[in-house]
């Protein structure tokens, strides 16, 4: 049933598809989560486990098509490294984009599937993810790498290199992604789904940026890898 999806995703980098039952199952982690208390951390993801929190919701979704769309993708079986829960909300107009919210690749290898289940509604009002498709993202990480280097290589010569630190260094990389998009005119794919329960994989090295909200917004997502 998904080949069509998992060879999309093999092309391209990314793909997004839902079913009712996956719609269905969203909808009551969300009915769960407002009814309850102080389940947020500093960095808005949920404590604790939310795989054992909503162990139903989450089997009946990759029975409804997530688990036959991965198989389909890998032509194998497949092992979940890590599942988080969080949210994304903006309350001060002057709050810039940071960290996930910049344009970057997450670096890890290759092989792996970034692997979102939106249980909100998403759009760019709320920061739904914006995805550079793989053949661009790759034109775009041979770039940044040789760009970077340049700047090391200058920074270095002036003395400065000794007072970048690790997040700094980050927001180069991120900075030098951003320019190249934007210069280049390149275009994005960010889906606008009106309903809970999107699903949105992709491969872990596409350029991608999201989380970034209007004033008021929230979208509340889990990320599987």
């Amino acid at each position: 049933i998904y080949l069509k999806e998992a060879k999309s995703y093999n092309k391209l980098g990314y793909i997004t598809f839902s079913n009712e039952e996956i719609t269905k199952n969203c909808i009551l982690i969300l009915k769960k989560l407002n009814q309850k208390g102080n389940i947020w951390d500093n960095s808005n993801t949920f404590k604790g486990s939310p795989t054992e929190e909503f162990r139903i919701n989450f089997l009946n979704i990759f029975a409804n098509g997530v688990d036959e769309f991965i198989k389909d993708t890998f032509n194998s079986d497949y092992f979940i490294y890590y599942h988080v829960l969080f949210k994304s909300n903006r309350f001060l107009k002057d709050k810039k984009p940071e960290n996930s919210q910049l344009w970057h690749a997450d670096g890890g290898p290759g092989t792996c599937m970034n692997l979102m289940i939106c249980h909100t509604p998403i759009n760019h009002n709320n920061g739904a993810m914006k995805i550079i498709p793989w053949n661009k993202s790759r034109d775009l990480l041979t770039k940044l790498y040789f760009d970077y280097k340049q700047v090391i290589r200058m920074r270095k010569k002036n003395n400065q290199f000794h007072d970048l630190n690790r997040n700094y260094l980050r927001e180069i990389k991120c900075k030098i992604l951003e320019n190249l998009i934007e210069n280049n005119s390149l275009n994005y794919f960010q889906p606008n789904y009106s309903r809970p329960g999107k699903i949105f994989a992709f491969k872990n090295n596409c350029v991608h940026a999201g989380g970034y909200t209007d004033l008021g917004m929230e979208r509340i997502v889990s990320v599987f890898h």
